[in-house]
């Protein structure tokens, strides 16, 4: 998904980057590599924030899982 996000992203804003191949790493300004650091950096945003959830949000799974 991030990939794909990269590339929709970047020909939307007229910008231009080296090709990439899925090897790439996150320090490299390839498409690929913007999408590898893309996905590190909301990996380490939500291990640091963690992820709020709404408690109406919670019922849903919770109620389903006791209605079986």
């Amino acid at each position: 998904m991030r990939l794909t996000d990269v590339r929709a992203f970047l020909p939307a804003r007229s910008i231009e980057i080296a090709p990439s191949t899925p090897d790439d790493g996150p320090d490299q300004i390839t498409v690929s590599g913007l999408a590898a650091r893309k996905q590190s950096l909301s990996i380490e945003a939500l291990a640091h924030a963690g992820v709020y959830v709404f408690a109406d949000a919670a019922r849903l799974p919770t109620g389903l899982r006791a209605a079986r």
